[in-house]
């Protein structure tokens, strides 16, 4: 067998330098800087989407399996401090929970109302217990916020 030839060190050292970044000009040949595409209107999440995942936050809040500030922005104030109260209270009860369950969403209902909002209704297994869930939500801005929750 014959050995493979090793390089030199000058072969090494003379290697060719790698291109320029690519840089963007505009058409036309002008040498202004390419601004961002202006945003679009953005679209608020599908409310089916979002009511999946407020229901299972929702449990997982309660049950002591996730810090109720997760919920500060999807829900109104008064919602929020009644979770986080009934979320304390059970961490005060049972502790907190060895091992993170995650909550997991097994039928989620919507209606629209006439004026846009959603009312919800929906059934959750919190790995501990299955409850229900009924609320309502609506529309601030460009996204959805829970501004009724009753949890079963």
């Amino acid at each position: 067998m014959s050995a493979l030839p090793v390089p030199d060190a000058d072969a090494r050292s003379h290697r060719p330098a790698p291109p320029p970044p690519l840089q963007l000009r505009p058409a036309g040949g002008g040498s202004a800087p390419l601004a961002p595409a202006p945003r679009r209107h953005q679209e608020p999440p599908d409310p089916r989407v979002w009511a999946g995942s407020l229901v299972r936050l929702v449990a997982e809040v309660i049950t002591g399996n996730r810090d109720a500030a997760h919920l500060r922005r999807w829900v109104e104030p008064e919602v929020y401090e009644g979770l986080a109260r009934r979320g304390g209270l059970y961490v005060r009860l049972h502790g907190r929970p060895a091992r993170r369950t995650h909550a997991r969403p097994l039928s989620v209902h919507l209606t629209r109302t006439p004026r846009g909002d959603y009312h919800l209704c929906a059934v959750v297994d919190d790995g501990r217990r299955v409850r229900a869930l009924s609320g309502r939500f609506h529309l601030l801005g460009h996204r959805w916020e829970a501004v009724e929750l009753d949890v079963g």
